[in-house]
């Protein structure tokens, strides 16, 4: 199991900030990015018995397709969403 891999799938040991972050679940959802708010994700992630949105189906998630960088172009965002995916697949306990 990659401890990086964060509740939504991200591999955090690949971002540049991750020594200044530590990833979600060392910083409790409170990310750099956010600026002190806690992830929306996270936060719903660590109520669920999966404590991670593999639990879910992610594609079929509003709140997790809607949480995306508008600046990135749509066929992109759902590339890196099946990596999620992978990632969390990979990492189930």
């Amino acid at each position: 199991m990659n401890e990086f891999i964060s509740m939504c799938g991200a591999d955090c040991s690949v971002c540049k900030s991750f020594k200044n972050c530590g990833g979600c679940k060392n910083a409790k959802g409170k990310v750099f990015y956010l600026e002190g708010s806690t992830c929306p994700l996270y936060e719903c992630a660590v109520k669920k018995p999966c404590k991670n949105c593999g639990g879910c189906n992610i594609k079929q998630c509003e709140k997790f397709m809607s949480y995306k960088d508008p600046n990135m172009p749509e066929e992109e965002f759902l590339k890196w969403v099946d990596i999620k995916i992978d990632n969390l697949k990979k990492n189930r306990k």
